[in-house]
């Protein structure tokens, strides 16, 4: 970018008044006009040439966007005028007058599709009204004056005097002679007349030329996604840069519509996010001949929805798959000769665990065991590192003395597991949908239609594949699956990203509904039955899942007005880009986002914590370990470091650093 463009892009984007000191200049002044691009009508588009780029790529014309340029330069050229019209420009563009005809219609439809109301202006634009104020609207433009009415009453911008165009009148705003032109047409004398726009060379210093007073507004306001200059370990190519800068346009015209911050993070963060996904699920569908995609409980359940959304007339049968690990992996330790390494190798455990979780995932219910617990010197309650127990004779010895209770149990869940996997048909391209991480549900899966001689046809599409997915694919040769945000099962040095905010991450997803346990058989029919959902307490659903409902809702908005923009033509459906967002919550939170987020309950096996739980700090400064201890417990790391230190880092990087110099990494 050439530097005097720079710099006219930096002016436009400041403002010299705010609202209120708008509203008293306004009060002064009984005439009023208004710009309309980028002051009344906002594009969904970082740059208004983006247009030209949308039309090549959606109506796959070769070379537009350049020949689109040219023909306006050469216009612009011969004219001999102060500005000219779209028809004019269309003359320059080819030879065939029928193209150029069909080719401005497409341009006057997609640019129409486009606009949005500037809320922040139309604010503004209502008060003029209501005080009875006369409004003039002008613009320099090459649309025609029928074109740019139509697009002002598309976006219910009404009740104006007069509306002005330049390449109609043949006066332009930045010599001041659109501005004169307006006042020697009403009557009304240079001093009385108020304008208000964006642009400091033609807004501003073409009403001053002309004797009008004026009010500088941004061309943009600041949405978080717009933050390039936080530093982050998620680093964007110059193509991605890009698209993100065209995302950030959509946001900045649609989301004035949530006032509160988690509606606001749900279509700002959120939604990308979910929307990226499910297009990416599209691509593998197409790719691998899916006829059937299993959403799975519980993490699947919002992006079946957005899925759902986006697809209302599709033919792929779409399948709510009610399965959990714990639903599938209990019924795998009914084998008698299952010895102590064996058993501990599948346990669902990471650095830190409970007692609680270790025998719910033996199918247990732990409160029956509480003498065998203390016979072996534990309790209910006990917590360990996970390779401490692994060479404790206590608990070695704990394991054989109830192994006769595990397997007796598994053998009833398998049954009526067996049941419930022969509703469906597994012989058909099926696709697994879920977060992912291990993606073990899906080698659980494999391990078991195996034992019960069910054909399979599986893949498995998730958010992110960690590199214990490597593990499977040796077990398992028809182990396929891929990862959206990172993959280290199929791409080399691919990072695993989600250890230092899994908890956060995760919540984003719940399903208002208790996780599946098992499944049971009732008047000769599998039954799928469900944990208590933790997040309702004395039967009223608690403050977070409220919430997490709540953000999910505006994620869906987004998904929905999205879809039906020009715009994603230029986002496409990046990873990186659709993450960036919510990657930067996760990784770097602001103040306000500890403050929200924080205080959130995250269960995990029955165990439950804050997502950021913390002492004072000076309570730190003199038990040193006990920092490393509630830091290693917390289910959102990055936010408890930075509500411990308060300063702005990428977090994600300090994470790795401890990990490393700390032996009970829980990776």
């Amino acid at each position: 970018m050439k530097v005097k463009t720079l710099i006219h892009s930096k002016l436009n984007d400041i403002t010299f008044d705010d609202y209120n000191t708008s509203i008293k200049k306004i009060d002064k002044y009984q005439f009023v006009s208004f710009d309309v691009f980028d002051t009344l009508i906002k594009r969904d588009l970082a740059n208004p040439k983006d247009l030209f780029t949308i039309i090549e790529k959606k109506y796959k014309i070769n070379n537009f966007y350049y020949k689109r340029v040219e023909a306006e330069k050469k216009a612009r050229t011969v004219s001999g005028k102060k500005d000219i019209s779209l028809t004019e420009i269309y003359q320059q563009y080819s030879s065939d007058e029928e193209i150029n005809i069909r080719l401005n219609d497409l341009e006057i439809e997609e640019e129409k599709r486009i606009c949005a109301a500037n809320q922040q202006i139309f604010k503004i634009y209502d008060y003029c009204l209501k005080k009875g104020k006369a409004i003039f609207i002008i613009s320099d433009m090459y649309l025609s004056k029928s074109v740019i009415e139509d697009i002002l009453n598309r976006n219910g911008i009404t009740g104006y005097k007069g509306l002005y165009v330049s390449n109609e009148v043949n006066a332009i705003k930045s010599d001041g002679s659109l501005f004169k032109c307006v006042c020697k047409e009403n009557s009304i004398k240079s001093c009385q007349l108020l304008h208000i726009g964006n642009d400091i060379v033609n807004d501003y210093k073409g009403a001053i030329k002309a004797g009008v007073s004026a009010i500088k507004i941004p061309t943009r306001y600041s949405t978080t996604i717009t933050n390039y200059s936080k530093k982050s370990s998620l680093a964007l190519s110059k193509l991605e840069k890009s698209r993100l800068k065209e995302l950030a346009a959509f946001l900045n015209n649609h989301e004035y519509q949530y006032k509160d911050y988690y509606s606001k993070f749900g279509y700002e963060k959120f939604g990308p996010l979910l929307y990226g996904f499910c297009r990416w699920i599209d691509e593998k569908v197409k790719k691998y001949n899916i006829q059937q995609i299993f959403f799975m409980a519980r993490d699947g359940y919002i992006v079946k929805k957005v899925y759902e959304l986006l697809h209302p007339d599709t033919t792929i049968n779409i399948v709510y798959f009610e399965m959990s690990r714990r639903s599938i992996r209990v019924p795998s330790t009914n084998d008698k000769d299952l010895d102590f390494n064996e058993m501990f190798s599948i346990l669902p455990l990471l650095g830190r665990g409970s007692m609680k979780q270790v025998f719910d995932s033996w199918g247990l219910n732990i409160n029956k065991y509480a003498k065998i617990l203390e016979q072996h010197n534990f309790s209910i309650d006990y917590t360990f590192w996970r390779e401490e127990l692994e060479t404790n004779q206590d608990f070695i010895s704990l394991y054989y003395d109830v192994k006769p209770d595990i397997i007796a149990n598994a053998n009833d869940e398998k049954e009526a597991l067996k049941e419930y996997l022969g509703a469906f048909d597994f012989s058909l391209n099926t696709a697994i949908v879920d977060i992912g991480w291990r993606g073990s549900i899906q080698r659980d899966l494999i391990s078991t239609l195996n034992s019960f001689g069910i054909k399979y046809h599986l893949i498995g599409l998730y958010l992110g594949l960690d590199r214990f997915s490597c593990k499977y694919k040796k077990e398992f040769l028809e182990y396929n699956a891929y990862g959206y945000l990172w993959d280290n099962l199929n791409i080399h040095n691919s990072v695993n990203q989600e250890r230092p905010f899994v908890g956060l991450f995760e919540t984003l997803f719940l399903e208002q509904s208790g996780s599946v346990k098992r499944y049971e058989i009732k008047d000769g029919k599998p039954i799928v039955v469900r944990y208590p959902y933790e997040y309702e307490k004395n039967g009223k659903i608690i403050r977070e899942a409220k919430l997490v409902h709540k953000l999910q809702e505006a994620a869906l908005d987004f998904a929905r007005i999205f879809d039906i923009t020009s715009t994603k033509c230029l986002v496409g459906y990046d990873s990186k880009v659709m993450f960036y967002a919510l990657y930067q919550t996760l990784t770097s939170p602001s103040n306000e986002d500890i403050k929200n987020f924080g205080w959130f309950l995250f269960f995990n096996s029955g165990d439950e914590c804050h997502l950021v739980d913390k002492k004072k700090s000076n309570y730190y400064l003199s038990h040193p370990k006990e920092y490393l201890q509630d830091f290693y417990v917390s289910q959102w790391k990055t936010g408890y470091l930075k509500a411990t230190l308060h300063i702005d880092l990428d977090y994600s990087i300090l994470y790795k650093w401890l990990k490393r110099i700390h032996n009970h990494g829980d990776d």
